[in-house]
């Protein structure tokens, strides 16, 4: 269903930016598979491919990642069976949709260096926004945890029921059906809770997203509904529940002024982050994203045209003070962690 759905969208939709004919990411790993066999290998491509990226929780260290002593051997080779179970299911659900490059950031920045990290994060809105879909994980909440496992079928969310159902196949399966007003369990996607994936989510053209209920694909073109779906059928903006921030940013047209204030008070309360001097870069790629499509001077979270009333910013108490203050001025919320409003 999502290869179609792809498919179609690339043919006949006209929501993604401007593509750029000379944009490549500095690194993609290179996957390939082969009955039981799956090579992988991070290159560093000389012209345009069609990738993939992945939006995902790390949850913590991983041991996989690209570290300046072990670039070269990455270049090479790198096992399959070393990588961890979330970054395994994406190379699978890859080579699926017929793609043989992903992004990775783990696995494409150079994480002990940087100067690596100061020229990548720049470029963080052309690498979602420029690949052809982003895979997005939705329901783990480490990276070891994997998503192409089988769904729970139960819910501790009140009764449940499970009943016969005939599949199309003519197979007879089973339906859990349980009461769950306020959307509790889609709600408590981690991914919706980290701070470098609320620019993920916006930047992205098309989405395939595995949540913890339901894989779907999004795309613009469907006006917040996900018309390939396999399970719970439910509205993006039911489970993000940012009533002034869209699902995605392109295709959509919006009031600066009012999105941008929607999107720091998203970012600061109900995201977190495992390094708080990143806050300043988490969401510096929608800035950019956005500063693409409108004549304005991003400034440090802030935008000129909107400057003198986007100072009456206030932050919960006590704030704290980021590391990385010498580069923000003194007036920005980037530079404190806090609450903003």
């Amino acid at each position: 269903m999502a290869r179609s759905r792809l498919a179609e969208c690339l043919s006949s939709h006209h929501h993604e930016p401007a593509k750029d004919p000379y944009f490549t990411p500095s690194r993609l790993l290179q996957v390939a598979s082969s009955g039981d066999k799956v090579t992988i290998r991070l290159i560093e491509p000389q012209q345009p491919q069609p990738y993939l990226v992945l939006s995902y929780c790390w949850g913590g260290d991983q041991e996989q990642k690209l570290m300046t002593k072990n670039l070269e051997l990455k270049k090479r080779n790198i096992i399959y069976d070393d990588l961890p179970r979330t970054i395994t299911d994406a190379i699978k659900v890859t080579t699926k949709l017929g793609y043989e490059y992903i992004w990775i950031d783990s696995m494409c920045i150079v994480q002990d260096d940087d100067d690596d990290k100061m020229r990548e994060i720049p470029m963080m809105s052309q690498i979602y926004s420029q690949a052809d879909m982003t895979l997005a994980i939705a329901c783990a909440a480490t990276v070891t945890e994997g998503f192409l496992h089988h769904r729970r079928d139960t819910t501790v969310y009140g009764e449940s029921y499970r009943l016969r159902f005939q599949c199309p196949d003519g197979q007879i399966g089973t339906v859990t059906a349980f009461n769950d007003p306020n959307n509790r369990v889609m709600k408590s996607c981690p991914l919706s809770e980290r701070g470098w994936t609320l620019q993920e989510r916006l930047l992205s053209t098309r989405m395939l997203e595995f949540s913890i209920k339901q894989a779907r694909f999004i795309c613009p073109n469907s006006e917040g509904r996900a018309d390939c779906v396999d399970g719970w059928n439910i509205l993006p903006t039911e489970l993000y529940a940012d009533d002034n921030i869209p699902v995605m940013i392109s295709g959509h047209t919006f009031q600066l002024q009012d999105m941008w204030r929607a999107i720091v008070e998203n970012f600061t309360t109900k995201r977190q982050l495992s390094v708080l001097a990143d806050r300043p870069f988490a969401i510096m790629g929608i800035a950019k994203g956005i500063g693409n499509t409108v004549e304005d001077a991003y400034i440090a979270g802030h935008w000129l045209s909107t400057l003198p009333l986007d100072l009456l910013w206030q932050g919960s108490h006590p704030p704290i003070i980021l590391a990385s203050r010498q580069r923000q001025p003194t007036w920005a919320w980037t530079s404190i962690d806090a609450r903003i409003d």
